[in-house]
């Protein structure tokens, strides 16, 4: 089955993951068993071209949405800030972005929700997350990045907040550091050419940086939390409100991709080059996040809790009303 494709942005060397739909389509009746009759809900999608999103392209190559009672259009984008307003506008049902950024919006008065798991950490060293620095650079702890300048995707996102927390976990100031925003394939040569100190960065650039000379010196993510979630798919509160079996349908959906893509990693590997640039080299050592079943509501409060402590949130975010998935 050929994935549906309407705007697709495609992106230089590889996939970005960064580390963000309103009501549109009419809710049917509750999903009924495969090969009954139920009524096929039409979703939008905003999505991307990374590692992270890689169950819901087999969730579309391998007809569980249509299984679902699903007609899944991808709306595809370069990166998770771009899909945020077209899930608040209504233009888009569904969006895929990282749990800060929703957390960040749901701080400013949007009523984004959490609907279904995406991607996590390994849990264990080596992470498909770090932190980078140049291959002749002379720092070993991130406690030595104070004084220093760091690039990370954006200033409202996980890799501020996971990067932030690596370095208090390593004794030092983060409000020391000098943080910068590049996009993924920009960091590679800055960092090479020592034009930033170090660069926060996830598979595939992470192997990117690796055959560019740049070494890993910390592991943001596995700093932050157990099994740290990095992206999560999303939706507003209305459109869980008024279309909860599509919804539920969706939620389904990914669930069940995701525990295949857990399951048949080299399946994963397999279908990468129907939705990234990726080379057939470069697939093959790329390592993959975690693609859990479920959303893990521990980790999100964490991050949650250190966005206000980082300043991009003022007061407190009610974790569970974020997650409806919960």
């Amino acid at each position: 089955m050929p994935l549906r494709r309407r705007s697709i942005i495609l992106i230089a060397a590889a996939s970005v993951l960064a580390t963000t739909a309103a009501c549109g389509s009419s809710a049917g009746s509750a999903p009924e068993a495969e090969g009954s009759a139920a009524e096929t809900i039409p979703l939008t999608v905003g999505i991307l071209t990374s590692l992270d999103v890689a169950p819901a392209y087999l969730a579309e190559e391998l007809g569980m949405f249509d299984e679902h009672g699903l007609d899944v259009t991808f709306e595809i984008a370069e990166g998770g800030a771009a899909l945020l307003p077209s899930v608040v506008s209504g233009q888009y049902d569904i969006g895929f972005s990282n749990p800060v950024s929703l957390a960040v919006a749901r701080g400013r008065g949007m009523d984004v929700t959490i609907i279904a798991a995406g991607s996590a950490s390994l849990n264990e060293e080596p992470d498909y997350s770090a932190v980078l620095v140049n291959g002749q650079s002379t720092l070993t702890s991130a406690k030595e990045l104070e004084g220093k300048t760091v690039a990370v995707n954006t200033l409202a996102g996980n890799a501020y907040v996971t990067t932030r927390q690596s370095i208090r976990a390593a004794g030092g100031d983060p409000d020391k550091v000098n943080f910068v925003e590049l996009n993924y394939p920009d960091m590679v040569p800055a960092l090479a050419e020592s034009r930033v100190d170090a660069a926060f960065a996830v598979e595939p650039f992470v192997s990117l940086h690796k055959d560019a000379g740049n070494k890993v010196l910390s592991w943001p993510f596995l700093d932050t939390s157990p099994n740290n979630v990095a992206g999560v798919y999303f939706a507003m509160q209305q459109t869980v409100e008024q279309q909860p079996d599509a919804v539920e349908r969706f939620t389904a959906a990914i669930s069940e991709a995701s525990k295949f893509a857990s399951e048949n990693p080299d399946e994963v590997r397999a279908q990468v080059s129907n939705f990234t640039e990726m080379d057939e080299e470069l697939t093959a050592k790329v390592l993959l996040p975690q693609y859990p079943e479920s959303v893990n509501a521990e980790s999100i409060r964490t991050q949650a809790e250190l966005a206000q402590k980082d300043g991009l949130v003022e007061a407190p975010i009610d974790v569970d009303e974020l997650i409806a998935a919960n």
